[in-house]
């Protein structure tokens, strides 16, 4: 009866044959680094999740923030910016340094991702914790 039970729950595959000039496609850019896929199959499925999107027969995601609090010590927080490359954004480094903060990615201590860091909760406490007074 277990076994049963624990095949209901195995997710189901079935193969499909795809042209060997498509596989040989798919296969050069997995190959390049340029687009963030591990393998064929990450790419077929989005491009399958895609199209049945376009033709309205699955739901559409919610859309991801731009940016996202990643992590968080005494020296800075790290920020998730989905607008920057590789494929599926880029992690930016939010120093805390000699009482100022500054942006690794924009070389500075005003721009988008320091506002960001600056509204978080954590962020803020942390700043309390040295001392500082965050904007």
């Amino acid at each position: 009866m277990e076994m049963a039970e624990s095949k209901r729950s195995k997710r189901d595959y079935t193969t499909v044959s795809i042209p060997m000039n498509l596989i040989q496609r798919i296969d050069d850019a997995v190959k390049s680094d340029r687009f963030g896929y591990q393998n064929r199959s990450d790419l077929i499925l989005e491009a399958i999740r895609t199209r049945l999107r376009e033709l309205g027969m699955l739901e559409e995601k919610a859309p991801e923030p731009t940016l996202e609090h990643f992590n968080l010590n005494e020296n800075g927080v790290l920020v998730l910016d989905r607008s920057l490359e590789p494929p599926h954004g880029k992690v930016v480094t939010v120093y805390f340094k000699q009482g100022t903060i500054f942006c690794g990615e924009d070389e500075t201590d005003s721009c988008k991702h320091v506002d960001f860091a600056l509204q978080i909760p954590d962020v803020q406490k942390t700043l309390r914790k040295k001392g500082w007074k965050p904007k």
